[in-house]
């Protein structure tokens, strides 16, 4: 409403600067804000439209031959990193292998030098065949403990034994690549 009346004031006072003697029809002038705000962001909308499509243009046209250029960099640096990650999965599943084969080796080694110095056998009690068993693979210096070993240590036959551990949840049993022989090891919480 103030923009009105300082619009009409500025239409009169120019009215009466262009001749005093002259009879100036009264006009009325109405100013929509909604219509003049829609107008302006319109006008703004082209106006951004145009300067983007300037400037897209001008990107293209001189610097073109870089985006190519960056895109074959990034694919040859993206087939790098594919590549040595597939030399790391290769060298991960090579060391799990040692690892796994350096615990076997261990545990036979363990089973040799108790050949040579065999421990007490446990003393079997009132304790069950299984937790006799546990008990070994608990205070085993290495991961994986062979067959032999329990049976040493805990005075069981080899087919006692195996009915015991085959038996348990949660002993996991293989062969060893070492010994020739069943080892056996506390299955890994997952």
């Amino acid at each position: 409403m103030n923009r009105a009346l300082v619009i009409l004031i500025f239409i009169a006072m120019a009215g009466a600067a262009l001749g005093a003697d002259t009879e100036v029809a009264p006009k009325v002038v109405t100013i929509s804000l909604n219509e003049d705000v829609i107008s302006l962001v319109k006008g703004a909308i082209w106006v951004g439209g145009i300067f983007l499509a300037i400037f897209a243009f001008i990107g293209v046209a001189f610097f073109g031959w870089d985006v190519r250029k960056a895109r074959s960099v990034i694919s040859e640096a993206q087939k790098e990193i594919q590549d040595s990650m597939e030399v790391m999965r290769k060298d991960a599943a090579a060391l799990k292998e040692l690892k796994e084969r350096l615990e076997q080796t261990g545990a036979k080694v363990q089973e040799d030098i108790e050949k040579i110095q065999p421990p007490p056998a446990l003393v079997q009690g009132t304790r069950s065949n299984i937790d006799l068993i546990r008990e070994i693979l608990r205070t085993s210096d290495y991961t994986w403990t062979t067959i032999g070993r329990v049976m040493k240590r805990t005075g069981l036959d080899r087919a006692t034994a195996l009915q015991e551990i085959r038996a348990a949840p949660d002993i996991e049993i293989s062969f060893g690549k070492e010994s020739q022989d069943q080892i056996f090891r506390f299955k890994e919480s997952s």
